[in-house]
C-alpha cells in the first residue's frame, strides 16, 4: 500500500474506504502500470502504443529525462526493453530510489532546483558528445511533473541562486504552474524544446506522465522536447504579481530581452502515457466496488485552494440536499486538478492539499450528515516530505472542540500542517509514490 500511516489515521470504516480509493487510483497511475501498457519489446523492435519506434539491430538506444516519476520510469524501461539493450542514459528524479543497471539516476531538487539538478542536467547534455549521438540513434526521454526543477541548466549570466530566488517568489505569490514555467523557460537551456535541440539530429520519443490540467505539453516539465516559444510573455508574469523588487536584477534583465533561436527543431514524438484521467477513472471504479454511488464533479479544478475547497463543499451539500443519497444510501464525490495557495506568512507550514482539507472542513461545519473527505497529491509530496495531504470528517469537529483549536487562525496563517497534525489528519506516503498526475479529492457521504 502506498499510504504508510494507514492504520494510524483509518479510525473509521469510511476513512478506510477513502484511503483505499486514493491508494488504488494512484497505484493505477504509476509508471510500472502505465509504462507496461504503452511500451513493448517484440524481438528486436521497440514499440510505443503499437507503433515501431526503434530497431535494436539498427539503432543505439539512449534514455534521458527528469521528473518525480522518471526514476521508476527508468527502472521499468530497463525491465521491458532489457538493460543490456540500452547504450547509456541518465534521469534526474525525486522520491523513491530506483533500481537501475544501465540508466544512471540522480536525486535532484524540488520544488526548488539545487546543485544536483544542474549537475545532473549537465551530465545528461554531455552524453551527446561522449557517445557521439547522431541521426541513427534513438533517444527515449522519460518526462513527468516536477521536471521543471529537477532538470535545470540556467542560461549564461544566471546562477542557481537566481533560479531558486525567482522560483520561490513565484511559488509564494500564487502564480499558476503555467505562469511559473513561462518564466523558467526563458532562463533555461533545456526547457521549451532546448533538450531536443541539443540532441538533434537523433530521433526522440518523449514518454510523458502528465501532471498538467489539459495536458499542455509546453507546460509539463516546462516542455524540454516541445517547440513552443512563450518567452516573450515571461516579464508580464513578473509585472502581474508585482515581483520586480523580489527578483534578482540579472533575471529581470534576461526576461526583458527577446529570444533569437534559429536552430531547426528536430522531429520529436511527444506521447502522454498517463494523466489525471487515469487516476479519476480508477477512483470512480474503486468507489463503485466499495458500494458507493460515485459522481465525478470535475477533473480540472484550478484556482485558489481555499476558494475551490469552499466551492466544492457547498456543491456537495447542495447536491445531497436536492437529490439525497440514492438507492445505495451512500455517495462518493470525486474531483481533481491542481490549485494554488498564496502565502504571505513565511512561517506557514503545509501544502495545497492540506489547506484544501482544512478549508473544506471549515465549510462543512453546518452540514448535518455523516461525511469524510480526503485530498492528496499523487506524488506523495504536498509541498513537503512525508506528507501527501489531509483527511478529515464530521467527527473532526469533536476533536477541535475538546482541544480548543481555533480553526480560523490556522486557515488565516496557512498552517494546515500543524492543524492536521493535532487532529490526526495527515496522510503520509513516505518517500513518494513514483508518479505525478495531479491532486485528487474524494468526499463520501452516508446515512
Amino acid at each position: 500500500m502506498l499510504i504508510k500511516n494507514y492504520k494510524k489515521i483509518a479510525d473509521t470504516k469510511q476513512k478506510k474506504d477513502l484511503l483505499k480509493i486514493i491508494d488504488y487510483a494512484i497505484l493505477r497511475s504509476t509508471p510500472n502500470y502505465v509504462l507496461r501498457n504503452s511500451l513493448k519489446r517484440i524481438g528486436n523492435g521497440i514499440f510505443v502504443n503499437g507503433k515501431k519506434a526503434a530497431d535494436l539491430k539498427k539503432n543505439r538506444i539512449f534514455v534521458i529525462g527528469a521528473g518525480k516519476a522518471s526514476g521508476i520510469m527508468a527502472e521499468n524501461f530497463e525491465k521491458i526493453i532489457g538493460a543490456k539493450n540500452i547504450t547509456a542514459g541518465q534521469v534526474n528524479y525525486k522520491g523513491y530510489k530506483p533500481k537501475t543497471k544501465k540508466i544512471r539516476t540522480v536525486l535532484a531538487g524540488h520544488p526548488l532546483p539545487n546543485k544536483a539538478s544542474i549537475k545532473g542536467t549537465r551530465e545528461i547534455l554531455e552524453l551527446k558528445e561522449k557517445f557521439k549521438i547522431g541521426k541513427d540513434d534513438v533517444i527515449f526521454c522519460l518526462v513527468s511533473g516536477g521536471g521543471s526543477a529537477l532538470m535545470e541548466h540556467p542560461i549564461s549570466g544566471i546562477t542557481l541562486q537566481d533560479m531558486q530566488r525567482t522560483t520561490k517568489a513565484l511559488l509564494y505569490c500564487g502564480a499558476s504552474i503555467n505562469e511559473i514555467n513561462i518564466v523558467r523557460q526563458k532562463l533555461s537551456r533545456v526547457k521549451d524544446g532546448g533538450l531536443a535541440r541539443h540532441f538533434y539530429p537523433a530521433r526522440i520519443y518523449s514518454l510523458i506522465i502528465s501532471d498538467v490540467i489539459g495536458n499542455d505539453l509546453k507546460t509539463i516539465a516546462s516542455g524540454p522536447t516541445v517547440n513552443v516559444k512563450r518567452a516573450k510573455f515571461a516579464y508580464s508574469v513578473i509585472k502581474k504579481y508585482k515581483l520586480e523588487n523580489e527578483i534578482p536584477e540579472s533575471v529581470l534583465k534576461k526576461l526583458r530581452q527577446r529570444g533569437n533561436n534559429t536552430k531547426a527543431f528536430p522531429k520529436v514524438k511527444n506521447i502522454i502515457i498517463s494523466d489525471i484521467n487515469n487516476m479519476v477513472d480508477s477512483a470512480e471504479e474503486k468507489c463503485e466496488n466499495l458500494g458507493y454511488n460515485a459522481v465525478v464533479l470535475n477533473k480540472k479544478v484550478i484556482g485558489k485552494t481555499k476558494v475551490q475547497a469552499e466551492k466544492y463543499a457547498r456543491k456537495i451539500m447542495n447536491l445531497i440536499k436536492k437529490r439525497g443519497l440514492g438507492g445505495k444510501q451512500k455517495k462518493a464525490f470525486i474531483f481533481s486538478g491542481e490549485t494554488t495557495v498564496t502565502v504571505k506568512n513565511k512561517t506557514a507550514k503545509g501544502g495545497r492539499n492540506q489547506e484544501f482539507a482544512l478549508a473544506f472542513l471549515k465549510e462543512m461545519e453546518s452540514f448535518n450528515k455523516n461525511w469524510a473527505f480526503v485530498s492528496c497529491d499523487s506524488d506523495g509530496f504536498d509541498f513537503m516530505d512525508n506528507v501527501a495531504g489531509g483527511i478529515v470528517d464530521y467527527k473532526t469537529f469533536e476533536i477541535i472542540k475538546n482541544k480548543k483549536i481555533d480553526i480560523n487562525e490556522y486557515l488565516k496563517t496557512h498552517n494546515s500542517y500543524n492543524f492536521l497534525k493535532k487532529v490526526n489528519g495527515l496522510v503520509s506516503m513516505g518517500k513518494g509514490t513514483g508518479t505525478n498526475v495531479g491532486d485528487i479529492q474524494v468526499c463520501v457521504v452516508w446515512k
